[in-house]
């Protein structure tokens, strides 16, 4: 938390995620309207987005089963491979605890303020890694390798905007998109926009999720024959998230954040990457050498 990296972050949700009445907001209207946009539920909206696409490519009953199996595996693993991540390797403090309780960070480059308040009420679990962002990414990654591109175009509503403007309503705010991934990395940013996030726990989470959403596709439900709009799964690659241990605190800690805390601002590029982040220990470049 005494890093550049981290104050850089901390500065752009605080000065974007405000919720505008109490405390304000650098936000513009889309940026509003994106943070609200992208609120409700993954499941609910990857599905919704999935259908849409399904329907314009005028997929059968079996490419439908396969396609949504496959979706929804990778959404229920996405939100137990996050959860593992959030409490058994960081318990990472959300923004709007970080920024009002700033003062305790040991970081000069950061200012606290008591009373800010995010657009939406923060949930109340870890900041790291963004689960809506593993839900984005692994959603876009099953749809990509699926449909055989990320290059699709589709619109879709919201059920989480201000009244008027939702799915019910009669006419429906509409976002537009043209690639899967555009939509993940939309999703993911509007995390920041409502105060939810930092940068780099939406970052990890895209990261994360799109490691899951391969895994999915490459190890499960495998077409017998190679069917109209579902291409033929490649090798299964090693994108196995992996089981995380729970961490311990840092010995001889004696502040709140050293025992409770571990900060995924820190450097891992040396070794593997901390139990329960999801990625695969790092392999050695160092070759034993034969006799």
């Amino acid at each position: 938390m005494t890093s550049r990296r981290y104050a850089k972050d901390f500065r752009e949700v605080k000065r974007l995620g405000g919720d505008g009445v109490n405390t304000p907001s650098a936000r513009t209207a889309d940026q509003t309207q994106v943070a609200l946009f992208w609120v409700e539920s993954s499941p609910l909206r990857w599905n919704r987005i999935a259908r849409t696409v399904a329907t314009k490519k005028g997929l059968d009953l079996w490419e439908n089963a396969r396609l949504f199996g496959l979706l929804n595996m990778a959404l229920s693993d996405g939100y137990v491979a996050t959860f593992d991540t959030k409490y058994k390797a960081y318990n990472y403090w959300r923004p709007v605890t970080a920024i009002q309780n700033a003062a305790t960070d040991g970081n000069p480059r950061t200012k606290a303020d008591p009373t800010w308040t995010p657009l939406v009420t923060t949930p109340p679990i870890p900041d790291y890694d963004s689960g809506h962002s593993v839900e984005g990414g692994a959603a876009a990654q099953v749809l990509k390798q699926f449909f055989g591109t990320d290059h699709v175009r589709f619109k879709t509503c919201s059920y989480t905007l201000p009244p008027g403007q939702t799915c019910t309503d009669a006419s429906p705010v509409l976002r537009r998109y043209t690639t899967f991934t555009q939509a993940a990395h939309e999703n993911g940013l509007s995390r920041i926009l409502v105060g939810f996030h930092f940068r780099k726990a939406v970052k990890a989470g895209i990261v994360h999720g799109i490691k899951i959403g391969a895994w999915a596709v490459d190890g499960f439900l495998q077409p017998v024959t190679k069917r109209r709009g579902a291409v033929t799964p490649p090798v299964r690659q090693n994108h196995e998230p992996t089981a995380g241990r729970a961490r311990r605190p840092a010995a001889g800690a004696t502040s709140w954040v050293a025992q409770h805390m571990r900060s995924p601002y820190q450097d891992h590029s040396a070794g593997s990457p901390p139990a329960g982040s999801g990625l695969p220990p790092r392999r050695s470049r160092r070759r034993s050498r034969r006799s």
